[in-house]
């Protein structure tokens, strides 16, 4: 569509604006005042008349600053009559086809029952009603197949985007049909459905391997034990954000911008890393550049925001080491990790320990990591303690 910037309702002329009609005016008050000015004569009862423009000069006042900003419209035009193409021939045309869902459905019909002009916005009505239909199995299937995938890493059906022929099969239908169900009973409710799922036997499995089951089913595919997962880039990030002390945990407001920009034709995005807070927000708050990636989650495997991408892959390779190793993101937030650790617990350096590990691992250190890790603090300080957990594969997986 054209896009066009057009004044507000309220923005009219001056003289012309009497001829609106406002709710906000009491019993034509406006229009009472435009026709008794106009009514009076040159020279005559000019102090009433210098009075109505003063009411009229508050009603126009009043009237502005009820005006809304610029709005933006386009320029809608119904569809266009759709047919079958013969033989595939985009010059021989068929018979007209009428709008309609997916008829491949064997419970479910496509036909939406509307006649092959029906305009656009009956179109949608009658799509969303479809969708929505509780007898239409397949977008609550889809729903809780992407909500089980991002617990578990794999979808019951592991081919999220297609659930047709071509795509896999589930691995316990009765399952997803179980959920789908649920999805639909609760009003649609997405946290009732990752509720179920996170309080089940299946999810609170340990990661520990059975070598009897991983004979028989390497890829975890009947969900025998919890597949270690590793975090997401920016899980990763804001993790350590938490950790450190650094978090800002504002919500909603524009998105941080951690690159200059210049323009030489075309445009250029230089990135830098800043210790200020106001890079410090979430990572979901960070303006995404197709040209200006951070080095740290491109390197963990974090989506172009060109793509859309079902399922992220997770790689292992050398830039993640060197990038936990030597990124000045992650340097600094060993610092300040260090610093907080000293805060809460005091000088004691098992206490120190005690307090850092509970913070990056959420357990207790053995008795070989407190020796070790106390031989690494007198050598070479608290801080690279905590540089040693944020570069851990306990700190970076989940099991």
């Amino acid at each position: 569509p054209i896009t066009m910037s057009v004044p507000g309702p309220f923005a009219v002329d001056q003289e012309t604006i009497g001829l609106w009609r406002f709710d906000k005016l009491e019993n034509g008050r406006f229009a009472d005042l435009v026709s008794r000015k106009d009514s009076m004569e040159s020279g005559t009862i000019i102090a009433r008349q210098k009075q109505i423009q003063k009411e009229l000069a508050a009603l126009k006042k009043e009237l502005s600053a009820l005006a809304p900003p610029l709005g933006y419209i386009g320029y809608r035009r119904q569809p266009q009559p759709t047919h079958v193409l013969l033989r595939g021939d985009i010059g021989a045309e068929g018979p007209q086809v009428a709008p309609g869902g997916v008829s491949a459905l064997a419970t479910f019909s496509g036909d939406l029952q509307l006649p092959v002009d029906a305009p656009e916005a009956e179109r949608r009505l009658k799509f969303a009603a479809w969708l929505t239909d509780p007898a239409n199995p397949l977008p609550a299937r889809v729903m809780v197949n992407r909500i089980w995938q991002f617990h578990f890493g794999s979808g019951l059906v592991k081919t999220a985007s297609d659930f047709g022929f071509n795509g896999g099969k589930p691995t316990h239908p009765g399952l997803l049909d179980w959920l789908a169900k649920e999805l639909i009973r609760s009003g649609w409710s997405v946290k009732h459905v990752h509720r179920l799922i996170l309080s089940s036997a299946t999810y609170q499995q340990s990661a520990e391997m059975n070598e009897k089951a991983a004979a028989m089913d390497a890829d975890n595919r009947m969900l025998w034990r919890f597949s270690p997962r590793r975090l997401d880039a920016e899980v990763i990030r804001d993790t350590m954000l938490a950790i450190s002390g650094a978090l800002d945990r504002r919500m909603r407001g524009p998105s941080f911008q951690p690159f200059k920009v210049t323009v030489f034709n075309t445009h250029f995005y230089h990135l830098f890393d800043s210790p200020k807070p106001e890079y410090n927000r979430r990572t979901i708050y960070r303006a995404n550049v197709i040209t200006g990636r951070d080095p740290l989650l491109d390197c963990f495997d974090c989506p172009s925001p060109s793509v859309a991408t079902p399922l992220r892959r997770t790689t292992i390779t050398p830039t993640q080491a060197l990038a936990l190793m030597n990124n000045s993101f992650v340097l600094r937030q060993s610092r300040l990790f260090a610093a907080q650790v000293k805060v809460s617990a005091g000088s004691n350096v098992l206490a120190q320990l005690e307090r850092a590990f509970q913070l990056a691992l959420t357990r207790s250190p053995t008795e070989k990591e407190q020796e070790q890790m106390n031989q690494l603090i007198s050598e070479h300080g608290l801080a690279s303690a905590c540089w040693v957990l944020l570069n851990s594969s306990e700190f970076l997986y989940s099991n």
